[in-house]
């Protein structure tokens, strides 16, 4: 598949679906696609092959875990999925079947911190990383970021926050900003 074709596809097919690019550095790209048919998925991964990406988002329902892993397994691009995820089998499952070395868990829909903690640990029994899911506010990255600095097996922290509404200043004054695109792990309430 060209480019071309590519495009193409994505304003042609009767598919919905979501598609970004996360420019963290020059170096690293994470392309999200929510939730198409998996067959689609591995198409799409062999063609992100050549770009280099650091991974490629949910590129299948979470719910649909079978076809998560067959998708995994299948592409020449590493999978990141989990935000989908509310049960603990459900990592245990998609981190025991080698289909992946990292997964996103969204801290809220697992039983907060003590429920991020239980997920890395089952993930760190089968080498898998985390990166936690982070699209909500500044009080969500503090959050994860003590998190963080708490767990072993974090490869990055998601962060959206440099996109917020002006006003949020005001309700979260001390927030972590992204410097140099890092964050660091904040000493204070």
């Amino acid at each position: 598949m060209n480019r071309c074709d590519f495009i193409n596809f994505i304003f042609c097919e009767p598919i919905l679906f979501i598609i970004s690019f996360l420019f963290i550095s020059p170096i690293i790209i994470f392309i999200i696609f929510n939730w198409i048919f998996f067959f689609e998925a591995i198409k799409i991964a062999k063609w992100l092959d050549e770009f280099d990406v650091t991974w490629f988002e949910d590129p299948i329902d979470n719910n649909d875990i079978d076809s998560l892993i067959y998708v995994s397994q299948n592409s020449p691009v590493r999978i990141i999925a989990g935000e989908g995820f509310d049960k603990y089998k459900d990592f245990t499952r998609f981190a025991s079947s080698n289909a992946t070395d990292i997964v996103n868990p969204e801290v809220i829909k697992i039983g907060g911190i003590g429920g991020a903690i239980k997920v890395a640990n089952i993930c760190s029994s089968f080498d898998v990383d985390l990166a936690f899911h982070n699209a909500e506010s500044p009080l969500k990255t503090m959050t994860n970021l003590q998190l963080c600095g708490a767990i072993k097996n974090i490869y990055i922290q998601e962060c959206f926050d440099e996109f917020n509404e002006d006003w949020i200043g005001e309700l979260f004054p001390n927030y972590e900003k992204v410097k140099d695109g890092h964050l660091s792990i904040p000493e204070r309430p």
